[in-house]
């Protein structure tokens, strides 16, 4: 188990990162938030903010899952406080409101730039495993259910 954290990112006294979790650099990890990468990897990119109270957690499936089993986070995310993420991937420039869920297998992709973020999950949404929301969209609800396409 391998913990690499950038020596310009910032995680909270009482945040805790375990295991295989890289972070890159100006990124943060807020007050309570958990990156618990001890059974696969965690990685979070640069510029990204990990908000009060979050969770990154890996799949318990094992290999025989279709689902990725790490949890992939680009540059330039917002993750709001008290959302729990698990072996998923949120490419850049994504924003995903507070107390979102993301399960397994979900992708968050990317697209052009709005203003800052090009794929937005409301907060309070559930986004099931295996889902795919696509770039450019605003989703919410429980499950996530789209709202509309943002443009440029």
């Amino acid at each position: 188990m391998h913990t690499e954290i950038s020596q310009s990112a910032y995680i909270a006294p009482n945040a805790t990162v375990i295991g295989n979790v890289f972070v890159g650099q100006n990124s943060y990890f807020g007050f309570g938030s958990v990156a618990k990468g001890d059974r696969d990897a965690i990685r979070v990119g640069s510029n990204t903010k990990i908000g009060e109270g979050t969770v990154l957690e890996t799949n318990i499936l094992g290999n025989d899952t279709a689902y990725p089993l790490s949890v992939n986070i680009g540059n330039n995310v917002n993750i709001e406080h008290n959302c729990n993420l698990m072996s998923c991937i949120v490419d850049d420039d994504v924003h995903i409101g507070h107390c979102s869920v993301v399960m397994e297998g979900s992708q968050l992709e990317r697209g052009y730039a709005l203003s800052y973020f090009r794929c937005v999950i409301a907060p309070n949404t559930y986004v099931p495993a295996g889902s795919r929301i696509p770039a450019n969209t605003l989703w919410s609800g429980t499950p996530a259910r789209f709202v509309k396409e943002l443009k440029k």
